[in-house]
């Protein structure tokens, strides 16, 4: 059994601003799942992670600690008017041991993402968050982490590129939480899984081994990395001091 989260997106890629919730289930077959949905404005998968028989405990227990986010009869869905909910959904999953599964190919399997030298980023996951939100302004983050990379919203949109001994790899954020990989085609729960993969798994033995910093490496084409780019928007959405 799998669990996942989801929300509305429109076929056509046209705006939904304002429609921010989220949807928390389980399924056995994330494929048949994702065919269910027809019309214009379907329910997209933005991660999910295969939980086997504890999945009605872990749902349960995420429904308890959930509560005040919970839309009365609603059962499976929940107000993220703050567009944090996946991430710290991710973070919590991952402080279980399940590993999210990637939803792209035949059948979901297990995200290889391997963490190496150099310039890794263990400790700077995009989704290592705590579940519950304590400050809902956005003014609250894990130590040590800069509180702006909360804002995955701010990147939507954003492509960003880096080249791996001389293999590029560009990554468009589509959504928080929902990362494409323009040169595998494949969609990633998380940047540091999109921008690494294609070089974890190339067959390409000189290629293996990489593990690239999602928040510092890869640039835009203004030559701008994640943390430059979500830095610049909050500026600007500040108003300057008087």
């Amino acid at each position: 059994m799998y669990l996942y989260i989801a929300q509305y997106v429109h076929k056509l890629g046209r705006s939904l601003q304002g429609v921010t919730e989220k949807k928390i289930g389980i399924t056995c077959d994330l494929k048949a799942l994702q065919r269910e949905e027809q019309g214009p404005i379907v329910c997209s998968l933005m991660a999910a992670w295969m939980v086997g028989d504890k999945c009605d405990d872990v749902k349960s227990a995420l429904y308890h600690i959930l509560a005040d986010d919970h839309i009365d009869s609603t059962p499976d869905w929940f107000d993220d008017r703050n567009e944090t909910l996946c991430v710290r959904l991710m973070g919590f999953m991952r402080s279980l041991g399940y590993s999210s599964v990637v939803l792209d190919g035949p059948s979901p399997v297990p995200a290889r993402v391997s963490i190496g030298s150099g310039d890794a980023e263990s400790n700077e996951s995009d989704s290592d968050f705590d579940l519950v939100d304590p400050a809902p302004n956005g003014n609250s983050y894990t130590p040590g982490r800069p509180p702006e990379r909360k804002r995955l919203d701010l990147l939507v949109g954003e492509e960003f590129s880096h080249m791996h001994k001389g293999v590029t790899n560009t990554v468009r954020v589509e959504a928080p939480g929902i990362f494409y990989s323009i040169t595998e085609r494949r969609k990633f729960s998380s940047g540091r899984q999109a921008i690494n993969s294609l070089y974890v798994n190339s067959q390409n033995d000189a290629l293996k081994g990489a593990s690239i910093n999602w928040w510092t490496k890869p640039k835009n084409k203004d030559g701008l990395t994640p943390d430059d780019v979500i830095t610049k928007k909050l500026k600007l959405s500040t108003p300057e001091a008087v």
